[in-house]
């Protein structure tokens, strides 16, 4: 039991130097650089990615309205194209209704 004790002090004491050694970091660091520097540097840090999201914000606009125009364009094309299927389609309606009269006139003239 007391092993264990022994081995939890050493334990607590390891990670209060290594929080002594990152506050004394920390403190080298704010010496060497005062806090109104560093301030200012984490609010263009800041400042900076909120300029990337909106440029990533308008890319993903931008290339959302290139493909809805794309989708519009294929729309269109595939309405057209129908229309034409159907024009046809009746053009060749109308073209066998007039050789199926011509036939009965024919018959009829016999």
């Amino acid at each position: 039991m007391q092993h264990n004790q022994q081995l939890l002090f050493l334990y607590n004491k390891a990670i209060i130097d290594k929080t002594l050694i990152f506050e004394e970091n920390i403190l080298t660091i704010l010496k060497k650089q005062p806090i109104h520097i560093m301030e200012n540097r984490f609010k263009q840090l800041k400042l900076g990615q909120q300029q990337l999201q909106k440029k990533k914000l308008k890319h993903n606009k931008i290339d959302n309205v290139k493909i809805s125009q794309i989708e519009i364009n294929l729309d269109l094309k595939l309405k057209n194209l129908m229309r034409t299927v159907k024009e046809q389609q009746k053009r060749k309606s109308e073209k066998l209704n007039l050789q199926l009269e011509m036939m009965i006139l024919l018959q009829l003239q016999k």
